[in-house]
């Protein structure tokens, strides 16, 4: 089982993998169940999960999807809303890191917003671990640990799943696919 035998999934038993790029896409994987699917082949449409209802319009025709708040696309249009200049994701997180106030009000939401996403994945799908590997992991130095501090405060358990970053980084989730793929055909 490739899932199981290269990456940061190594030995891992059940797991969310959660892309954070342009989008925010996932999986959900179980050594007893395998990759969950669903009847239509949406299951773990994470990205189209409501954070907040009523909140901004999505592609997809909802209101208030997470990947309109945690995706580097909607990083880069709420700092463009706040302060009226254009900044890449990337630069963003570089920038609160380095203390410029104006992208750590937007990194603080990141932060808070996936952790609020995260802990409702856990109380609904209780995984050993959450992969995280898109295009935003490769600024991972600049949230992770902040984020995994927030998301413990935030989880009604004292029994938390690991957050690992994916090992294959932003391959990470097209090796999966690919290997989906060749599963099936």
């Amino acid at each position: 089982m490739l899932f199981r035998s290269v990456g940061a999934a190594k030995n891992i038993n059940n797991f969310i993998m959660i892309t954070l790029g342009t989008g925010v896409g996932g999986s959900y994987y179980s050594v007893k169940s395998g990759l969950i699917k669903g009847e239509h082949w949406r299951a773990a449409e994470f990205g189209h999960m409501i954070l907040y209802p009523n909140g901004r319009e999505c592609g997809c025709g909802q209101m208030g999807c997470v990947e309109q708040y945690i995706s580097g696309t909607a990083m880069e249009r709420i700092y463009r809303e706040k302060h009226g200049e254009e900044l890449e994701g990337t630069d963003i997180f570089k920038k609160a890191f380095n203390s410029d106030e104006k992208s750590k009000i937007v990194v603080e939401e990141f932060i808070k917003d996936t952790s609020i996403f995260l802990t409702t994945l856990t109380n609904a799908l209780d995984p050993e671990a959450i992969i995280i590997g898109g295009g935003l992991i490769n600024s991972k130095d600049y949230w992770l640990e902040d984020l995994k501090l927030d998301f413990q405060n935030r989880l009604n358990s004292n029994v938390y799943p690991k957050i690992i970053p994916a090992k294959l980084l932003n391959d990470a989730g097209m090796i999966g696919a690919g290997k989906i793929a060749f599963d099936n055909i």
